[in-house]
């Protein structure tokens, strides 16, 4: 039993039984401890890292909302009836209105009255539906301002599939459907301007083929009616190209072999009064070339075949 339960002689045995019980009692009682402590360990572990965890969710969700509050474009939060929940700031700098303003409203109160009813009939029944909406809609501001909203509404779901809530992300996009209208007007205009270049150009390059053509039937000496030929080929030949370059729309590259086969075509159909004319086989290779290199390769044709 150890020095301090030292029993002298002589031995009484309520003594002995009593010190026994208490050791035992007292060991029992270490041992519950020890499995107590190592228990609250655990516990103790296991709520360090509970509170990890909440730490690294509450980490995420403040850098979501940070996310949100910084967002570039608008973010606006409704419950299942429509309901303004939440709007970020950047729908309060679009719109004109504050948060305060606009709780608990449906967002129809930026209806401009230009977007037609049955676009919102179609956001409706995709939203209900549980899908997403994506779309443009013309909205006014607090102002009285109309601006472009690119939108797309989606419903929120819950870990047990219910939706709970809808969101909203809309950028402003006046400026670019502006600057997009502008080009196009551009566009337009450069497209009308290059049809009259062509039809100038045409109307003139023919002009200059018939007066050289009317020159070198009233011309008796063969050598200048042969120079004047040879100048209608080339012309044709520049005229063909300006052809082939309106009809693909494009004033930068050409189709070398349709280029080159009209070419061919409409030199042998020149030569077909002459008799013994050879017969004119093609076999070209679809290549796309640059304007300055389709004009000598038709020139280079034009010499060969003539």
């Amino acid at each position: 039993l150890g020095a301090a339960d030292f029993i002298t002689k002589p031995i009484e045995p309520d003594e002995v039984r009593v010190r026994v019980r208490t050791q035992l009692t007292l060991r029992r009682l270490r041992l519950v401890g020890e499995e107590r402590l190592a228990e609250l360990k655990r516990i103790n572990e296991q709520l360090e890292t509970v509170v990890a965890e909440h730490q690294r969710t509450e980490d995420q969700l403040r850098k979501l909302a940070r996310i949100v509050e910084q967002a570039p474009v608008s973010v606006t939060i409704t419950d299942l009836a429509g309901a303004i929940e939440y709007v970020n700031p950047e729908f309060c700098r679009v719109t004109g209105y504050r948060l305060e303003e606009v709780a608990g409203q449906n967002p129809r109160f930026l209806k401009s009255g230009i977007t037609p009813p049955e676009v919102f009939t179609e956001l409706w029944n995709t939203l209900t539906s549980g899908k997403v909406w994506r779309g443009e809609l013309n909205n006014r501001k607090k102002s009285g301002e109309v601006f472009v909203d690119l939108a797309v509404i989606a419903p929120v779901v819950s870990p047990d599939g219910q939706v709970t809530d809808y969101v909203a992300l809309n950028e402003d996009i006046t400026q670019r459907k502006l600057a997009d209208e502008a080009l196009a007007s551009s566009l337009r205009e450069k497209e009308a301007l290059l049809r009259e270049v062509h039809h100038r150009v045409k109307n003139n390059l023919a002009m200059i083929v018939s007066l050289m053509h009317l020159e070198a039937r009233r011309s008796r000496q063969p050598e200048t009616q042969t120079v004047l030929h040879e100048m209608q080929g080339r012309i044709r030949s520049v005229a063909l190209l300006n052809e082939a370059l309106y009809r693909t729309e494009s004033y930068a590259v050409v189709n070398l072999a349709d280029y080159l086969r009209q070419l061919a075509i409409s030199l042998f159909q020149a030569q077909a009064e002459r008799s013994g004319a050879p017969q004119l086989a093609l076999d070209l290779d679809r290549i796309e070339v640059a304007t300055k290199q389709a004009i000598p390769c038709g020139l280079i044709v034009n010499e060969l075949i003539t």
